[in-house]
């Protein structure tokens, strides 16, 4: 990606890569050097914005919020968002970009940064993709992730290749790594004949149908957690076609209107009507805004037994480990986490994994050609003795 930037910045040192696969060390160099300057200037700069207010920007505002970075604005070339607030930020044209008011520019909107880059090329500004801004910045602890906790070469295949897809904001070099079974894809050894299964964030019912698929329509228990309340009600419909079309009983499946994080609240929602997969929970629910229930896994299932835990709930599935960690220590259930909303979880959730359970082997997969759906799956060697065949 193109960044404009005065001749002459001097770039920071860089991180040495010693032990990226040997296909991609060059490339990962490479396109590390190409931003070092951009991301000194990011880092200078006296104001940032944002361009897209997607679920993927209102993360990265978190984030930089966090960092005593408050991003002055949003930008977004959708005009049913300009003149709104998000994440409690103005939603601005690029018409309305002022370099002394919004400063260098972070392209949040992940699927199409090589477009939105020209477009600011065209304008003269300042930028770079937010993903490429922090690998970047935490390259020495991606490699130390990386090498802790991902020692099958597919895993680290899979790392490396979302590592330069985030750099350079071309998705082409993850269509090699695309895996099937989606949240499944354990080894066989650790499927179950007839799993506990819990579904966090279990949308409309979508997840559980394809459990039942993998699993030929056999298991013990289903406990599903969805929070928000129409698509609460898709589900709870779904739920009684699917068990009219396995023939289980429709009390094998719990169904909770609540979404699940480390302690016990209400959330406001922050809804995307162009991608209402990706409604997220927001903190703290206040005014006229619907409010909905949050619960940890602990308190919600009572100590009952877990085998197989999913969790995919945009951006809360640290906050959900943490709420689990007790049935997680005693039941040392499969977990399947969605590891692509928030860009610090690829760095947390394999430490907060471990530090729950020592005997847990982590692999990473990831399931679309774009920077979506990146799935870490732990698993532990012992695992019962009641597999599938």
């Amino acid at each position: 990606m193109t960044t404009l930037l005065p001749a002459g910045d001097a770039a920071p040192p860089l991180p040495l890569l010693e032990d990226a696969a040997p296909d991609l060390w060059p490339e990962i160099e490479r396109e590390v050097a190409q931003r070092s300057a951009a991301v000194a200037a990011a880092l200078g700069a006296d104001r940032l914005s944002l361009l897209g207010c997607g679920f993927h920007g209102r993360h990265a505002a978190a984030s930089l919020q966090d960092e005593n970075r408050r991003p002055a604005a949003f930008f977004d070339n959708d005009p049913r968002k300009v003149g709104t607030r998000q994440a409690g930020l103005p939603v601005l044209s690029l018409d309305d970009y002022r370099p002394s008011e919004h400063g260098f520019v972070l392209i949040t909107a992940r699927h199409v940064v090589p477009v939105l880059s020209r477009q600011l090329v065209g304008r003269g500004i300042l930028h770079l993709s937010y993903d490429a801004f922090f690998v970047a910045r935490h390259l020495g602890r991606f490699l130390a992730v990386r090498e802790r906790f991902f020692d099958e070469p597919q895993s680290r295949m899979v790392f490396d290749r979302l590592l330069l897809a985030m750099l350079t904001g071309d998705a082409a070099p993850l269509a090699a790594i695309v895996s099937p079974d989606q949240y499944f894809h354990f080894p066989a050894e650790a499927r179950l004949a007839r799993e506990i299964f819990v579904d966090a964030g279990a949308h409309d019912g979508d997840t559980i149908a394809a459990f039942l698929e993998a699993h030929e329509g056999r298991f013990e228990r289903i406990f599903a957690f969805e929070p928000t309340p129409a698509t609460f009600a898709a589900l709870a419909g779904n739920v009684e076609l699917l068990a009219a079309r396995w023939g289980f009983a429709r009390s094998d499946v719990a169904l909770f209107n609540a979404g699940v994080g480390a302690a016990s609240e209400t959330l406001g929602i922050a809804a995307d009507p162009a991608m209402p997969t990706s409604n997220a929970l927001v903190a703290p629910a206040g005014g006229d805004g619907e409010g909905v229930a949050v619960v940890p896994l602990d308190e919600a299932l009572g100590g009952a037994k877990v085998t197989f835990l999913k969790a995919d709930v945009e951006g809360m599935e640290l906050a959900l480990l943490r709420g689990a960690a007790r049935t997680i220590a005693t039941h040392r259930p499969k977990l399947a986490i969605s590891l692509y909303h928030r860009m610090e979880d690829f760095l947390d959730i394999p430490a907060a994994i471990a530090e729950l359970s020592g005997d847990y082997r982590l692999r990473l997969r990831h399931h679309t050609a774009s920077l979506l759906e990146t799935v870490l799956y732990a698993s532990c060697a012992d695992q019962p003795s009641d597999r599938t065949p």
